[in-house]
């Protein structure tokens, strides 16, 4: 179980860290200070409180089961866009990258029932929901002239979630590795209780 936290924190690390190429239209979309989980999205629509469950345990009904011969989790995938050449390229091509370091495969979907769909909606910024969630699972990458989700590491980031992960301080064991100082989260950071998980 320890390695695999390890692994997880190397993918999240190394998203921040690669190449940072952009095919931009505008201003790049803040990731970090808005919400880019979609089921967070929907529970502040909802939620009086705002509070989410906690991350995707190993046992979670909205982890990905579809394997190939060599046991690699295919995800299937529609690029319904609207996005110009570059930026489908810069899709595939972090697709390639998750695909390069882990047992994930991204499939073109034909007629599977779930899958991604990856959008970008003007004025809905960068956000995917975390998992299978049966059907179709939404993932927007905005690309206008008001903010764009269009660099590599934003696009990496948001599959990863569409993969199922969440945020290092959202998962469901984070407390066995670390302790929040709740002290030092700065004030109005914490109103969707991003920090907070239900056991």
């Amino acid at each position: 179980m320890e390695t695999r936290f390890f692994i997880l924190l190397f993918f999240v690390i190394i998203s921040l860290c690669i190449d940072v190429t952009q095919s931009a239209k505008g201003p790049r979309a803040d990731i970090f200070n808005t919400q880019d989980i979609g089921q967070f999205r929907d529970i502040s629509k909802s939620s009086p409180n705002g509070i989410a469950e906690n991350a995707l345990p190993f046992t979670s009904r909205f982890k990905w089961k579809t394997r190939d011969a060599y046991g690699n989790y295919q995800i299937p995938y529609i690029i319904a866009g609207p996005f110009k050449r570059e930026e489908y390229r810069m899709i595939i091509s972090a697709m390639v990258r998750i695909q390069a370091n882990t047992c994930i495969r991204f499939i073109r979907r034909t007629n599977e029932r779930d899958f991604i769909n990856i959008e970008s909606v003007d004025g809905e910024g960068c956000f995917a929901y975390v998992g299978n969630h049966g059907g179709r699972s939404s993932m927007n990458l905005e690309s206008s002239g008001k903010a764009s989700c269009m660099f590599h590491d934003i696009v990496i980031h948001e599959l990863l979630h569409s993969v199922g992960l969440w945020h290092e301080h959202m998962r469901h064991d984070r407390d066995k590795y670390i302790k929040v100082h709740y002290e030092n989260i700065a004030r109005g950071k914490n109103s969707e209780g991003i920090y907070e998980i239900r056991y």
